[in-house]
């Protein structure tokens, strides 16, 4: 493998808890400001917009190791009655899956790899409903709040079911079930809501020799042991404002592939490309050991971060992420 350019086998190797040439390098989400500075192109918001023939030359030219192709689909703060539950309907899969056809057809023959990820049950829940209808139910309707989750569970089980026909790479479920502080209600009831619902969308992944990532922001502490056991290989972005990776790697490294951690808030939007090299550089030296580690932002590119530094983030993995 050329150790400047894009290779999911390196990516995927890592998933597997082997040690490749060098750390991946991935990002969930790019933003306009970076895609404009790279491109030249301002009529993209995010990548999840892009095409294959403009997003894929776009990472290689990074180079990124995967790219990633998302489906969201809920309405806000509207399913809040039990008639709004009974009468909505998703809109057809059908257009996310040309999507996807699309990516898997221009991406034959390339070296990048492929992720596609689909939402899991409860933010889908929490931001359907409106947060405050959403904590309300949890404790005085808590069978509204169960409703709400299976509608989303047996959407994106369908969405699954289709996905995992497909030559994927790896295949990710977002579900932001942690804050800062902890769980968004008492860990028992949103563990006994969520984990099953969470087993029936893993279970078609796993049983199809799919590598499975979980994103989270807030504190992992809320969801690790639950999502190794559910099957998971992988976890980001490992948010810096409330984890300190140092400790997640001594807890969890063996167990699970790490991915992110550097702050956009930080060095990223605020400093010099020589002190993004060096923070890095700092991350790297505490994350390569043993392997089962990823580079990426601690959340998204967003429009805050200075992209010559996100340029010098990606020149510190090839420099100083080689094993």
């Amino acid at each position: 493998m050329d150790i400047a350019k894009s290779n999911k086998k390196r990516y995927l190797m890592v998933l597997r808890g082997e040690i490749p040439d060098r750390v991946p390098i991935f990002e969930s989400v790019i933003n306009k400001r970076y895609i404009k500075y790279k491109i030249g192109r301002d009529n993209y918001k995010t990548t999840l917009e892009m095409p294959p023939e403009e997003l894929v030359p776009m990472a290689e030219q990074i180079p990124l190791d995967m790219v990633m192709v998302g489906h969201f689909c809920y309405p806000r703060g509207t399913l809040n009655t039990w008639d709004r539950i009974k009468n909505f309907v998703f809109p057809d899969i059908k257009g996310f899956l040309n999507r996807v056809d699309s990516f898997i057809n221009f991406l034959k023959d390339r070296e990048i790899g492929l992720v596609v990820y689909v939402h899991g049950p409860l933010d889908t829940t929490y931001l359907s409903m409106g947060y405050q209808s959403f904590f309300l139910a949890t404790k005085d309707e808590p069978k509204m709040v169960e409703a709400v989750m299976d509608l989303f569970t047996e959407h994106s089980l369908e969405l699954i079911k289709e996905l995992i026909k497909r030559d994927i790479d790896v295949l990710q479920i977002v579900d932001d079930v942690a804050m800062k502080s902890g769980s968004f209600i008492n860990p028992k009831q949103q563990n006994d809501l969520w984990i099953p619902k969470m087993r029936k969308l893993v279970e078609p992944v796993i049983n199809a020799n799919i590598p499975l990532q979980f994103h989270s922001d807030g504190s992992v502490d809320v969801f690790m042991d639950t999502i190794i056991d559910l099957g998971f290989v992988a976890v980001n972005p490992i948010d810096p404002t409330c984890n300190d990776i140092r400790e997640v790697k001594k807890k969890y490294g063996n167990r699970i592939t790490l991915m992110g951690n550097m702050d956009i808030a930080g060095s990223l939007a605020f400093g010099k490309p020589d002190d993004v090299r060096k923070e890095m550089k700092s991350l790297l030296k505490v994350m390569m050991p043993g392997g089962r580690y990823i580079a990426m932002s601690g959340s998204s590119i967003s429009n805050g971060v200075v992209p010559e530094n996100y340029d010098a983030m990606v020149d510190a993995v090839l420099k100083y992420g080689r094993y």
